[in-house]
């Protein structure tokens, strides 16, 4: 939607079969090569690296003004989630927007992925680093059927 709308996008995702899935329902044209640790995968007004996140550097974002996290911090298990926050923090010039969407369930509702993850832990992660501000909250249906409730925040880099 975003690349629809004229912008370029930049993305990360973990598994390269999940980016070869998405071109394939998407049908567009692109074309794939190595970029550092990274597979690259291109097409007019995209670009997706398939890797791990964690080995991403600033230079890797050139350009990235904006960060849509969907699905990142709720893919993560708690242990992970402030090395995640750190590495964004690395990443991010001050002033670079994140518009972040949570989920809460009751504890021991699910497993995860995707967790849990609650406003009070959002605010833990990421005062240090950005002014929170959250935008919106609704109730949804999450994985199998189990309530949930779904938080956008906007973040700005300090």
């Amino acid at each position: 939607w975003l690349r629809e709308q004229g912008h370029a996008v930049t993305g990360i995702e973990l598994s390269e079969r999940a980016l070869h899935d998405f071109f394939a329902e998407s049908q567009l044209p692109y074309t794939v090569s190595t970029q550092g640790p990274f597979t690259e995968f291109i097409a007019t007004g995209l670009r997706l690296l398939a890797g791990d996140f964690f080995v991403l550097q600033a230079d890797d974002l050139q350009g990235v003004s904006a960060v849509y996290d969907r699905a990142s911090l709720i893919a993560l298990p708690p242990d992970m989630r402030r090395d995640y926050v750190t590495k964004l923090q690395q990443l991010l010039p001050v002033g670079t927007s994140v518009l972040l969407i949570t989920m809460q369930y009751a504890e021991g509702a699910l497993d995860g992925p995707p967790f849990s993850v609650h406003d009070n832990e959002v605010r833990e992660l990421y005062t240090a680093g950005f002014v929170i501000e959250k935008i919106s909250e609704w109730p949804g249906m999450g994985p199998r059927n189990i309530p949930v409730q779904e938080t956008v925040y906007h973040l700005v880099r300090r």
